[in-house]
């Protein structure tokens, strides 16, 4: 680096010389007067001190607006390796919940059941569904086919499933058969919609203590 820039100091001041001894042989043929000579000289200085200035500022304008270029290029090819990067690799989101209703009064009422009883949904948007049970009887979402069963679910109790295959489900309660449902499940057909998103399924927490009590309840409305 200090090579280079001696050479460039060492070029710089051999041409400075050539202009002066350039000026000094026209003043001396001219046979001008030697305030006048000297007058000449200092003007001559002058401007070659002003060019060399001139040079060197828009040497490092250059500069300056080369390096803003490269740090441009370099942000741009950042952000647009993260965009692909991104593309071809989506953060997967978790699919939503559509929640089904066991009304208050179902087991007592045969126009009451779950509600909505008819849902669709669609793998890897909204396929996880929610049957809470706010009656205050114990009830069942029991698929027709062996998809799902939840058992029973207590009052104020929830049962949740995912569907990962497209179809039709109808199902029912088994305590109370006029109570019945279908859940349309269908296949995402939208690009990069993640179609592999896995829940487990979670079964309702009942103790012994209130099984034994509704089984009980359920002979004493046989008897």
């Amino acid at each position: 680096m200090y090579e280079n820039e001696f050479g460039a100091g060492w070029v710089k001041m051999t041409s400075f010389c050539g202009v002066l001894c350039r000026h000094f042989h026209n003043e001396v043929t001219s046979a001008r007067s030697p305030l006048s000579f000297l007058n000449s000289c200092d003007q001559t200085i002058t401007e070659a001190v002003s060019q060399a200035e001139e040079h060197r500022r828009r040497r490092q304008f250059r500069s300056r607006q080369l390096a803003a270029l490269t740090i441009v290029l370099i942000a741009v090819a950042v952000l647009a390796g993260v965009g692909f990067l991104y593309y071809i690799n989506p953060i997967p989101t978790p699919p939503s919940e559509v929640v089904v209703i066991i009304v208050n009064g179902a087991s007592e009422n045969a126009s009451l059941g779950f509600e909505p009883s008819n849902v669709t949904v669609v793998i890897g948007v909204n396929n996880t569904v929610v049957w809470k049970n706010e009656d205050s009887d114990w009830h069942t979402a029991s698929s027709d086919s062996p998809e799902f069963d939840s058992g029973t679910i207590p009052p104020g109790g929830i049962f949740k499933h995912t569907f990962l295959r497209s179809g039709t489900y109808p199902y029912h309660c088994d305590p109370h058969p006029w109570m019945t449902g279908v859940v349309i499940v269908k296949a995402s057909t939208s690009t990069g919609t993640v179609t592999s998103w896995v829940y487990d399924q979670e079964q309702p927490i009942v103790p012994v203590g209130l099984n034994t009590m509704y089984i009980e309840k359920l002979a004493d409305r046989i008897t």
